[in-house]
């Protein structure tokens, strides 16, 4: 498995009731993305859960979602930790996406969560720090320009291409391949 990763980062944006979601929009090219991963801290005490979120850019439609960390549970500041997930389906990706931290906290400021970005200095051209003001994170507006959301994810290759005359290819998951099995008989050897 490979990574692509935006590791810097020296300031930081608030999760909270009123900016509910930050994070990097970019191009994944052909990619099944396996893990999502964001440098987070924590201020007070907010409760609920801090979510990994993937969404296209085209038509804002969620492609994943799954609960990062308890939000109680993420490093008090100023300790600023890496918090990654594994996805229970791996998704292929081939177009620009936003990916990104999602929390939605009760109104109270002084709990909240910090994302954790690089402002000075832009880390990579093709990417853009990115958040919503909107619960349903529907209203998306550029960060700080030229500023990038730290992350990384991990991937496998594009998809498997199909297979050659007479080569056999297994589903990756065991019980699928088990119960897709064919018993053959070998005559010449008396073997199933």
């Amino acid at each position: 498995m490979a990574t692509e990763e935006q590791t810097s980062y020296d300031s930081w944006v608030a999760l909270y009731s009123g900016r509910w979601s930050s994070g990097q929009r970019l191009t994944i090219s052909n990619r099944i993305v396996t893990k999502i991963g964001f440098w987070l801290s924590r201020i007070g005490s907010p409760t609920g859960d801090v979510y990994a979120r993937i969404r296209k850019v085209s038509n804002n439609s969620l492609i994943v979602s799954k609960i990062l960390i308890a939000a109680a549970s993420v490093t008090a500041n100023p300790t600023v930790t890496y918090y990654e997930v594994t996805l229970n389906i791996p998704v292929l990706i081939n177009e620009e996406v936003r990916m990104y931290a999602y929390f939605a906290p009760s109104t109270n400021a002084g709990n909240y969560i910090r994302g954790w970005y690089q402002l000075a200095g832009n880390v990579k051209a093709d990417e853009q720090f990115t958040l919503t003001q909107t619960a349903d994170d529907s209203n998306w507006v550029s960060g700080d320009v030229g500023s990038d959301f730290a992350y990384i994810y991990t991937y496998q290759g594009g998809p498997t291409p199909p297979p050659t005359s007479g080569s056999l290819v297994l589903p990756a998951d065991p019980i699928t391949r088990v119960t897709n099995l064919t018993h053959r008989y070998n005559r010449k050897q008396g073997i199933y």
